[in-house]
């Protein structure tokens, strides 16, 4: 998943991509909105969706991870409005865990400056109980504070209030 504003649009490649760099392809297989001054329409086809898309509109995306990268589900598109905060979540490459530092879709999440509690984990919170939880493959929601300063291009910083939480498999039934 990710929440952020989209920094360019590729119509001749039929993607877009956003402040943290994340390439996203819409395909017929994804469920696409977009819901703005300009444009209110859903079920779009991947060439309607990129025709009306524009730079700086804040972008939900939903996806599974495959081998070649993810395959978006469902993206919905808005304006921007007041929305500053960038939000990423999927598995950590385990190759990149360094404390402060991991990487999720080839984004880096430095949480250098964020305050102690707000590091999650199921078993206890804090930054030493987070990294040492975080393993390859572990599914981490990581949010950036309030500001934009905080998502750029393959970085999300988290600052004092941002987040991140490692999300546990529910699949216990």
């Amino acid at each position: 998943e990710i929440e952020d504003i989209i920094a360019s649009i590729d119509a001749a490649s039929g993607t877009f991509t956003t402040r943290l760099g994340v390439e996203i392809l819409p395909t017929n297989a994804s469920r696409l909105e977009i819901d703005s001054d300009n444009v209110d329409a859903d079920n779009l086809t991947p060439a309607d969706f990129i025709e009306n898309l524009f730079a700086g509109a804040f972008v939900e995306a939903r996806g599974v991870p495959t081998e070649n990268g993810v395959s978006w589900t469902r993206i919905e598109v808005e304006d921007a409005d007041d929305e500053q905060a960038c939000r990423i979540q999927g598995p950590v490459d385990g190759s990149t865990i360094s404390d402060p530092a991991f990487t999720i879709l080839n984004v880096t999440v430095d949480t250098s400056d964020l305050a102690e509690d707000e590091f999650e984990t199921e078993a206890s919170d804090g930054r030493i109980a987070f990294f040492d939880a975080l393993t390859q493959g572990s599914i981490v929601e990581a949010e950036s504070d309030d500001s934009a300063e905080g998502c750029s291009q393959d970085l999300l910083t988290t600052g004092i209030d941002g987040s991140v939480e490692i999300i546990e498999d529910d699949d216990d039934d």
